[in-house]
């Protein structure tokens, strides 16, 4: 999108510009029309670029999502996607004393970690 945004801004600022009123003014709005073509036609060649890659962007997200994304559920695929990412993110900030019926799988792990290790 800044890209977008970046190639308008450069129009504006070169071409765009007050006319005079009279004669003279429509001559020069007739001269500068005819000179902005060129310039129209570049950042519509830009424009359709940005069109180009937003759209490869897209097809690879879609891929993506379909080889290693998750299923398509409910109303968002993606609401429900980052709801269950931040399930999982908020476990391990839960404080170990709110936790409960975890001491005999805890003893168990600290257990084999101590005895594998004593086998080193």
């Amino acid at each position: 999108m800044a890209k977008a945004e970046d190639v308008l801004d450069d129009f504006t600022f070169r071409f765009a510009r007050g006319y005079k009123d009279g004669f003279c003014g429509k001559a020069g709005k007739i001269y500068n029309s005819i000179k902005n073509l060129k310039a129209r036609h570049q950042i519509s060649l830009e424009i359709k670029d940005i069109k180009a890659r937003v759209g490869e962007i897209s097809a690879r997200h879609q891929r993506y999502q379909a080889l290693y994304g998750t299923q398509e559920r409910g109303f968002s695929s993606s609401r429900q996607a980052n709801a269950d990412f931040d399930i999982r993110a908020q476990s391990l900030f839960i404080e170990e004393a709110r936790l409960v019926g975890i001491d005999k799988p805890k003893a168990e792990l600290i257990s084999k970690i101590l005895d594998d290790h004593s086998q080193l």
